[in-house]
């Protein structure tokens, strides 16, 4: 679906630029010049860059949950508390996305 490959390059353009810059140095026309689509079109799929880089997260969140979900699958004792804790704790840690989440983000999960 071209709807769907056009926010796939976006987000992808997205995740890169976090990566690379962190949420504060990224702009809205970076990304869109990275995605290779107009800044209207950006606008169209994420109203603001809040909401672009929340895309960004929920969709690597997503990614975790089909590991989670795989690692069920090849051994069911991964349902006990203590072992899916350990694996969700390590793989948010380990996540190059959580270094450069937006800063009221990472204070807010600090907490917790």
């Amino acid at each position: 679906m071209a709807g769907e490959d056009t926010a796939s390059r976006i987000l992808d353009a997205g995740e890169a630029l976090l990566l690379a810059f962190g949420y504060r140095k990224v702009t809205m026309d970076e990304v869109a010049a990275r995605a290779g689509v107009g800044k209207g079109t950006m606008y169209l799929y994420w109203p603001s860059k809040r909401e672009l880089f929340a895309g960004v997260l929920t969709r690597d969140t997503a990614r975790r949950v089909a590991d989670a979900l795989a690692a069920l699958a090849a051994d069911p004792g991964e349902v006990r508390l203590h072992r899916g804790l350990r694996r969700t704790f390590l793989q948010t840690m380990r996540s190059p996305l959580r270094a450069r989440w937006p800063p009221a983000t990472r204070r807010c999960s600090a907490r917790y």
